[in-house]
């Protein structure tokens, strides 16, 4: 019996480890026999992110990751599957989500001896380095099974499973509560008259009340003590069913969803499967303090060939956080979601790379006041059929998307009728869509129909004056919106960097007074002193027509004259070009 085994094995060896460590290990413990394989993964998924994060460095895991991004540039074309040797990226994080549980497994298990022989957590960058060669090795050996995996780190799986079996045959839960109760009944016994729980007797009281319950072998601080403990156990109880009770309600509000999918029914589309992923091993580069609001895993489409309306990502997207993380909630829990804000904030940009990142397939319908429920709903139409004209209904853009896997993004929703709005309504509500102009034609939504709308407005009229044609919404439809985000325009830092990704070679001087500019025109726009805005895609175009005219004319201040006029102000109405010209100068100065 090697040294892992006989910790593992011998009865102390839970208190040489860290409660969190083993806290989140009985987690997995009660999860991974009976569990679903996401759940089961998602909890390997954070034992190995915390065993990583508690062993290494910031420095030690760049050097980890530089490793890896070296190992890749080499031999990325021996990784298998192909799905994960598209997809893998030159970093821990997204090596370890491509693992299976099996995978994760053998981390846990190469890492434990460190981690319980010391009571704690070693400098261990070259343990993670070990596990990492043999994960990686699977592949230039030829040797995998699975992704990062071989028959060898199988074995040490199967032993980690019987390890963990026995070492948490007595639940876990119990050992570190009840030495947390323990302490509990301490701490209340001292506070009891603070407080005013339980049995409070002056001293003398006290003693006499003790004499005549020691005949029983009893006293008051035992009884006490009891009331305590079972004031703490029905605490444990309520908050453990408050606990199943999230649970169940997060379970229930989930259909069971479609592992495998149809894009169409004449097989113009192809077919493809749904794998959940963190979102945070998808959407990458969002760090700091809101990196955590992404911690929930989303559905990544992969197809079995190239699908039509998949948009392109743009690698040099930069995303609100906030926004994001309400967009993909409502992906994930199929809530309909209504994004609002100022035009040019980037509303149907941010849902377009959302769906590109998630190869989630994306319908975009424009509305206008002239849209009509035949556009919508489809209409009957003549064809010809074995040299016989017939009349046959033909499905609008609604029952079409309704009817497959997609995102149907409704842009400028506040523009449309109310009264055609209404089509809306049983879709909205989950119902699907009865055609009655087709015979009462029922279209039942595909599991992964998904509903977001973008407007200028709330859908309560336009209290700006700034988007002439926007109309109130009934509150009916409104109210069948659940998931509500405000878009607003980009930060200054994170326009300026955005700008200088998608012009290398502006010059960062450049690229700061454009932002400068762009953030003074938008206020103006805002208060209403012009009527001319500026959206992210017109801050680009004078950004390019910038560098263009620099290596013609190689004169900065005439090529930002150029890029100025071609792009602002020569579409400008008078009123607002004497306002924007005081800013340009003011800012190019």
């Amino acid at each position: 019996m090697n040294n892992l085994e006989s910790l593992i094995m011998s009865d102390n060896s839970i208190s040489n480890l860290p409660a969190e460590l083993v806290t989140m290990m009985a987690e997995y413990v009660n999860e991974h026999k009976s569990s679903p394989f996401n759940n089961r993964r998602n909890k390997l998924r954070n034992l190995v992110d915390y065993i990583y994060e508690k062993s290494l460095d910031k420095a030690d895991m760049q050097g980890i990751n530089d490793g890896l991004e070296e190992w890749l540039i080499n031999y990325r074309d021996r990784i298998t599957p192909d799905a994960a040797q598209k997809s893998v990226k030159p970093t821990f994080n997204s090596w370890r989500s491509q693992l299976g549980i099996k995978g994760l497994e053998s981390f846990v298990y190469y890492m434990m001896e460190d981690v319980v022989g010391s009571e704690g957590f070693d400098y261990s960058k070259g343990e993670v380095e070990n596990w990492l060669d043999l994960s990686t090795n699977a592949h230039y050996k030829d040797t995998a099974v699975a992704f990062g995996l071989t028959e060898n780190m199988i074995e040490l799986t199967d032993k980690l499973s019987k390890k963990i079996d026995y070492l948490f045959s007595s639940p876990v839960e119990n050992k570190s509560q009840d030495q947390d109760q323990d302490n509990d009944v301490d701490a209340a016994l001292e506070s009891i008259s603070a407080v005013g729980f339980g049995i409070v007797l002056e001293d003398g009281h006290k003693q006499a009340v003790d004499v005549i319950l020691g005949m029983s072998g009893s006293s008051v601080d035992e009884i006490n003590g009891q009331i305590v403990a079972l004031a703490a156990s029905a605490q444990t109880s309520k908050e453990q069913m408050e606990t199943m009770t999230k649970q169940l309600s997060v379970a229930m509000s989930k259909v069971a969803m479609p592992s495998t999918v149809n894009a169409s029914h004449d097989g113009s589309l192809p077919e493809g499967k749904v794998v959940m992923t963190m979102a945070s091993d998808i959407f990458t580069e969002i760090n700091g303090e809101l990196s955590g609001l992404l911690k929930f895993e989303v559905p990544v489409f992969e197809w079995d060939g190239h699908h039509r309306d998949v948009p392109t990502v743009d690698a040099n997207y930069e995303y609100d956080t906030k926004a994001l993380y309400r967009v993909l909630q409502g992906i994930v829990d199929s809530n309909n979601t209504y994004l609002f804000g100022h035009t040019g904030t980037g509303k149907s940009t941010l849902v377009e790379q959302v769906c590109a990142r998630l190869n989630f397939p994306l319908v975009r319908v424009n509305f206008d006041s002239e849209i009509s429920r035949m556009d919508l709903v489809g209409r009957d139409t003549l064809v010809e059929e074995n040299g016989m004209t017939v009349s046959k209904f033909v499905d609008g853009v609604l029952p079409d998307a309704l009817s497959r896997p997609c995102v149907l993004l409704c842009d400028e929703v506040d523009f449309i009728r109310p009264d055609v709005m209404y089509v809306f309504q049983r879709v909205l509500e989950g119902n699907g869509l009865l055609i009655s102009e087709d015979g009462g034609r029922k279209v039942i939504a595909n599991p992964w129909f998904r509903l977001i709308a973008t407007a200028n407005t709330c859908g309560q009229g336009d209290e700006s004056g700034m988007y002439q044609g926007a109309r109130p919404q009934s509150m009916a439809t409104l109210d069948r919106f659940e998931n509500w985000v405000s878009v607003d325009y980009m930060e200054p830092e994170k326009e300026t960097a955005w700008l200088k990704s998608s012009n290398p070679l502006l010059p960062d001087s450049v690229a700061s007074m454009l932002v400068e500019y762009a953030v003074e025109h938008r206020v103006a726009f805002m208060e209403g002193k012009i009527m001319q805005p500026l959206s992210p895609r017109g801050l680009r175009a004078m950004a390019r027509r910038y560098v263009s005219a620099m290596a013609l004319i190689n004169h900065q201040t005439d090529a930002l004259g150029e890029a100025f006029g071609s792009t602002i102000l020569d579409r400008c109405t008078s009123q607002d070009k004497v306002v924007l010209e005081g800013l340009y100068q003011r800012i190019s100065i």
